[in-house]
């Protein structure tokens, strides 16, 4: 799914649905990873999508977290 924002497209996917407490570690991780989340950084998270700036930063999360 892409989302057109001021800034640009976004690459975004779903987070996992799966055991309690995982949305937690999805988002430590792509700290980890990609920076700080933010409207213009590298990702930043919703309610229930986690958008990317850059298509290979969301290949990445899908191989490592879906």
């Amino acid at each position: 799914m892409n989302t057109l924002t001021p800034s640009g497209i976004r690459w975004g996917v779903e987070f996992p649905r799966a055991r309690a407490g995982e949305k937690t570690d999805v988002l430590e991780w792509c700290r980890d990873n990609f920076g700080e989340p933010g409207f213009r950084q590298r990702w930043m998270a919703f309610d229930y999508t986690i958008q990317f700036r850059d298509k290979r930063d969301r290949d990445w999360y899908i191989l490592r977290w879906l």
